[in-house]
């Protein structure tokens, strides 16, 4: 049975209600299509933020690397705060208090009498530091090579990350070799054998990991990084309009150019039948929309398929072989750290609160009067941050690097490749986005709200969501439930025409089985009529979408509702339209069998995957059965409140019999 990881710890915003639910614990930038210009190139190198973040997120270990990285350091600070606080600070020479090893010459030369023979744990522990300082010495060196092509010059990434591979490798040698329990190595350092085998199970990970990187950047690779415009909200997380196309030859960062998705599909002689909601906006299937799965390898890997079809790629014979998404969110990070910065198309300085409005303003005013620079904000807003990510202090990068882990945690950046192998490290290290996977005999429940935007202009940018679910378990184990989908209007008179657009979305609810669906309110009825014969105009039919429309049917009694089945779950699909000032919703009254009846210590699951880029609050309530209360929160209902959940929410809930 898959392993579902309990959720992260609770964060600011949350809220868990019940006596004892303190215990409970969880571990574009833009540009709209439309640019009529044929070749959007930039004629100097594009040296752009998205490169440091692909090259933080993919590169040298990427992010992992860094958070490895950080973790272990921790692990060995933590080591010596543990000496130090032992009292053996004295027999190793060294001042009391809390100590960080720093000095790893006297702890070599001082450390032996305490380990009392332990020759193993005495070798292990100093070829551990030996590697974990030149882990720090290559870390360096790619950060610097980094910065030098940030700067205008090449960057080998290559040569460092073969040092940090092998660095790896001999720093898991080491604690491979070290015995925890034949030394005093576990008096002076407070780890457990559980901890032990975990560090050794993960640095192997790490190590295969990296060698598997080291293949694959010694070929030449095509990088795409698509800038997801969450005022258009797309299941993956927001419409593609403009990317960053990076190309890597021999292990060197060669260049890196802004396009226009426009550009490939004008090159895009492939007709394919777009799935039936995009009907009513194109005719042909196309890379722009190709993000129209939740489960993002299944998008990536379908642009990815449209990219090498289309002249600006295949007539050359490239191929795309990796492609990450980052959200807005993550520029706005990026303007935290580094500050606001001033570019001559705007008045205001563009920092993190405005640099999406200000940026659609600049494009929609581009394209109003045809201009074919509609993008060129984008460019001026790079080249200002540059200077100012190079320059950033240890503290700053620091700060960099924790919010780029916190954005793959939270799905504002995901990443597919091609070759099978790298796509199972994204996956290992839960950055691939994909959607949750069910498993056999599962006892709880599934949930997930996906919106996308049709025909809706930018109204995301304004749209505020809330989804609350009640769910009350019965004594025969039937889950019975209730959810609402909120979507509020919040556009302003005065807000641009763009944002004023009546919001139009088609809802997918994913549910891990529907036994009985018995209510259903809000959705509107709308008929999509294909804009062409595709059968005699000889398009092509995606198999996937074969697949998932060959299971719609209308949902009986609701004749504006379709359910089917995708990504392994059942699917309940809607119109839902929101009018400037309105407050729109669905409901769902629905309800499915558990494999176990509710006993004393049976342990009840909720996991909820999130749509990234939706402002959404969430209110949950489940119920115990009569008779029972659940542990966590002591009480017969445990209520969960959040503005921020993590990628996948997992809700552990125990039961216990009602004194």
């Amino acid at each position: 049975m898959m392993d579902v990881r309990a959720p992260q710890v609770l964060r600011a915003g949350e809220s868990i209600r019940g006596e004892g639910a303190k215990h409970f614990s969880e571990k574009e930038i833009f540009a709209p299509k439309g640019i009529s210009k044929p070749d959007l190139r930039t004629k100097i190198p594009w040296k752009s933020i998205f490169l440091s973040l692909l090259v933080f997120a993919v590169f040298g270990g990427g992010f992992w690397l860094f958070s490895a990285y950080q973790s272990k350091q921790a692990f060995f600070k933590q080591a010596g705060k543990d000496i130090a606080d032992s009292g053996l600070s004295a027999g190793l020479g060294l001042p009391g208090g809390s100590f960080e090893i720093k000095n790893f010459s006297d702890i070599e030369t001082k450390l032996w009498p305490l380990l009392k023979g332990g020759v193993g744990a005495y070798k292990g522990l100093m070829g551990g530091i030996s590697a974990w300082m030149k882990l720090g010495q290559d870390a360096v060196a790619l950060k610097a090579n980094i910065s030098g092509f940030l700067s205008g010059g090449e960057g080998d990434i290559l040569t460092p990350l073969r040092g940090i591979s092998e660095d790896v490798a001999a720093l898991n040698s080491a604690v491979e070799s070290i015995d925890m329990s034949g030394s005093d190595l576990t008096a002076a350092v407070n780890i457990s054998p559980q901890e032990y085998l975990n560090l050794k199970l993960e640095l192997s990970s790490w190590r295969n990991a990296l060698n598997s990187l080291v293949g694959w950047l010694s070929s030449d690779r095509k990088i795409i990084v698509f800038l997801q415009n969450t005022s258009e909200m797309r299941p993956t997380g927001g419409f593609w309009g403009s990317y960053a196309e990076i190309n890597v030859q021999g292990g060197k960062l060669a260049d890196i150019e802004m396009r226009d998705i426009n550009e490939v599909d004008r090159t895009l002689e492939l007709k394919t039948v777009p799935p039936k909601p995009l009907q009513a906006l194109v005719t042909n299937w196309r890379t722009a929309d190709s993000n129209w799965f939740f489960n993002f390898p299944d998008s990536a890997s379908k642009a990815a398929e449209f990219m090498d079809s289309s002249k600006l790629y295949g007539d050359d014979g490239s191929r795309v072989d990796l492609i990450a998404v980052v959200s807005p969110e993550v520029i706005a990070d990026i303007f935290r750290t580094t500050g606001p910065v001033n570019v001559s198309s705007t008045k205001a300085a563009i920092d993190e609160n405005n640099f999406l409005s200000e940026i659609q303003s600049e494009v929609q005013a581009g394209q109003d009067v045809g201009s074919s620079d509609a993008k060129n904000i984008l460019d001026e807003i790079f080249a200002a941050l540059i200077p100012k990510l190079v320059a950033l202090g240890a503290d700053s990068e620091q700060e960099m690097l924790n919010a780029i882990v916190s954005r793959v945690e939270s799905k504002d950046i995901m990443l597919w490749a091609g070759d099978e192998e790298m796509e199972a490290i994204f996956k290992d290290k839960q950055a691939d986005g994909s959607v949750f996977q069910v498993p056999q005999r599962f006892e709880g429940d599934y949930l997930s709200v996906v919106i996308a935007n049709v025909g809706g202009g930018k109204s995301d940018y304004v749209m505020s969501q809330k989804i609350a679910l009640e769910s009350q378990i019965s004594s025969d184990g039937v889950v019975s439930n209730h959810l609402e989908i909120l979507r509020k209007n919040n556009a302003k008179s005065t807000d641009k025409w763009w944002y004023r657009v009546a919001n139009q979305s088609y809802v997918r609810v994913f549910l891990s089985s529907l036994g009985k669906l018995s209510g259903a309110k809000g959705g509107i009825q709308k008929t999509v009529k294909a804009p062409i014969n595709y059968k005699t105009a000889g398009y092509y039919v995606d198999p996937l979408v074969e697949a998932i429309e060959s299971t719609a049917a209308p949902a009986e009694n609701f004749s504006w509702l379709t359910t089917f089945s995708e990504a392994g779950k059942t699917v309940l699909a809607a119109w839902q339209k929101t009018a400037r000032g309105e407050t729109s919703k669905l409901s769902y009254d629905y309800s499915h069998r558990l494999f176990l009846s509710p006993a004393e210590g049976v342990v009840y699951q909720f996991v909820m995957d999130k749509q990234a880029g939706v402002n959404s609050e969430y209110n949950f309530s489940f119920a115990a059965p009569v008779g029972f209360v659940w542990k966590e929160s002591g009480s017969p209902v445990f209520e969960y409140k959040n503005t921020d959940i993590p990628a996948r929410l997992v809700i552990s809930l125990t039961l216990q019999k009602e004194i």
